[in-house]
């Protein structure tokens, strides 16, 4: 009766008439739902209209019929039935003609299988949640909520869409041939308009728009991609793991085969200046070799004598001894000197002679590893070390060419006047002109024959030669050296490092000038 009589809809909203939205323009009066007001003004002023109330088909979707602000009044329709008289029918024939069609129409539906029409198996839900057979997706009611700037659709409660859905199962219509049910839902009775999609609490009288929402993923379909995802993530992770540990493999790969290829070339480095040194030799030449041969800084010999004379600075050494421990080798200097060599082994055939049958010689060992001369063949008989003299780099050129001169010693020397050599790196540190940290200096590594030594008790400031073995048998021969060992007494503090001396110069080979830098 409000359709046909023009009833609007109105949002009264913030207006004088809140509360009544339905407006009739032919009386223009507001008026609110309910037996009181608009049925009592529909009966008293507009019964004319008829009393057959419009019945929703079931086939029409009720969500994609929004609740209208003016509904046009429905075209009226002659039936092919009635016999059409001579003159145009009356209104209310017209209304019998229209009723009668639409009960026609609505127990035609009723007789319908759900599965006879595509449109009936979207309205058949078999499960009261809204959820489509064999499928991801589930339908949901919703509520139209006003908030403060904006409205927006809001899903209803699981038990009210329970209801809602098993009442759009049967069919969506209200009881007792009317457009409107009643829900029972948290203690409050909701009623339902079928027609206009409208839902009110009958206690507070609060209306809200409803609508039967679109396709949302079920609970056990967002589960089931939550697995999925986690085992995708899975997956990508040990991916991942799989590239950063083969990453790591080729990484090692690459640094082994680089330093492979290091070895390599600095073997091939030291093995060519080795044939180098030795070419004139075999030729014969020996006067034509050059007495100082430059090593290249990718030998391998750098990292080997760095490493060395790090090894040959005490553990228990610390103070100025420190710098040692951060020594990097900046140069490197092969000495070939014919000259030298033949009168240092001639040297070394007289101490063999001496100590033949000589008993209480002490046996004597070098804290400088022997891997700074690997190719050399020490005679530890004769007590044949490898040993550091510290100098400046102005006198190594000078000891390349004419070697060790006791006769150019200082008069001043603790245990006489002799060269001083010590196998201690920190000692010679002293002597080699780096005095202060980023300064260079230099060092000579030298074979040097000991023979017979003689230990000091004491300074021996006086002595220019060596000592007698025995002072009261000068039958016994001389001592080839002396040795200072730390905690020798002395003038001031005690002796600290060992200090090896000799008085002939000839005891002594130089093999290669080192200059490096403390930093």
């Amino acid at each position: 009766m409000a359709i046909k009589a023009g009833i609007q809809f109105e949002d009264c909203r913030g207006s004088s008439h809140t509360g009544n939205p339905f407006y009739c323009p032919h009386c223009h009066l507001y008026l609110n739902h309910g037996a009181p007001s608009l049925e009592r003004h529909l009966f008293s002023f507009h019964r004319h209209t008829g009393a057959v109330k419009r019945k929703l088909p079931q086939m029409l979707q009720p969500q994609s019929l929004p609740l209208p602000q003016t509904v046009p009044q429905p075209q009226m329709v002659p039936s092919p039935d009635v016999a059409v008289a001579a003159s145009k029918p009356t209104f209310f024939q017209q209304m019998e003609v229209l009723a009668k069609k639409l009960k026609e129409m609505h127990k035609h539906l009723n007789q319908v299988k759900p599965e006879e029409t595509s449109e009936a198996k979207t309205q058949a839900c078999p499960k009261p949640c809204g959820e489509l057979e064999n499928s991801d997706f589930e339908l949901r009611w919703e509520f139209l909520a006003a908030n403060e700037s904006h409205e927006e659709w809001q899903l209803m409660s699981e038990e009210m869409n329970d209801a809602l859905e098993k009442r759009w199962a049967q069919g969506w219509h209200g009881d007792n041939g009317t457009d409107e049910f009643y829900v029972q839902f948290n203690g409050h009775t909701y009623g339902i308009d079928c027609h206009c999609m409208v839902q009110w609490n009958l206690k507070t009288g609060r209306r809200r728009r409803i609508r039967r929402g679109g396709p949302r993923p079920t609970v056990k379909s967002l589960q089931a991609q939550m697995v999925e995802k986690d085992a995708q993530l899975k997956e990508v992770q040990s991916e991942k793991q799989s590239v950063l540990d083969e990453n790591a493999t080729l990484k090692s790969t690459v640094a082994r085969l680089e330093r492979e290829k290091a070895t390599l070339e600095a073997s091939m480095a030291d093995h060519g200046t080795q044939m180098k040194l030795q070419e004139p030799w075999r030729m014969n030449r020996q006067l034509e070799t050059k007495v100082c041969t430059e090593l290249n800084h990718w030998d391998a010999a750098f990292d080997v004598i760095r490493e060395a004379l790090i090894e040959a600075c005490p553990q228990d050494h610390f103070g100025n001894c420190n710098r040692m421990r951060h020594v990097s080798i900046t140069g490197l200097q092969q000495i070939c000197n014919i000259g030298i060599w033949k009168a240092y082994e001639f040297k070394r055939d007289k101490v063999r002679k001496d100590l033949e049958g000589r008993e209480g010689v002490p046996t004597v060992m070098s804290n400088l590893p022997s891997r700074v001369c690997s190719w050399a063949h020490l005679d530890a008989k004769i007590n044949e070390i490898l040993v550091i003299h510290g100098t400046t780099e102005d006198k190594t050129k000078e000891i390349a060419n004419f070697g060790f001169d006791g006769r150019l010693a200082s008069e001043r020397g603790l245990y006489g006047q002799g060269v001083y050599f010590t196998d201690q790196s920190c000692k010679s540190l002293q002597y080699s002109g780096a005095r202060h940290y980023h300064d260079s200096g230099c060092f000579i590594i030298a074979r040097l024959i000991l023979g017979h030594p003689h230990e000091a008790t004491g300074p021996m400031k006086q002595i220019k030669v060596e000592p007698l073995v025995d002072k009261d048998n000068p039958s016994l021969g001389r001592c080839h050296s002396v040795i200072a060992k730390p905690g020798t007494p002395t003038f001031g503090a005690p002796q600290v490092h060992r200090e090896l001396v000799i008085f002939d110069g000839a005891q002594a080979y130089p093999e290669m000038i080192v200059h490096f830098r403390c930093s």
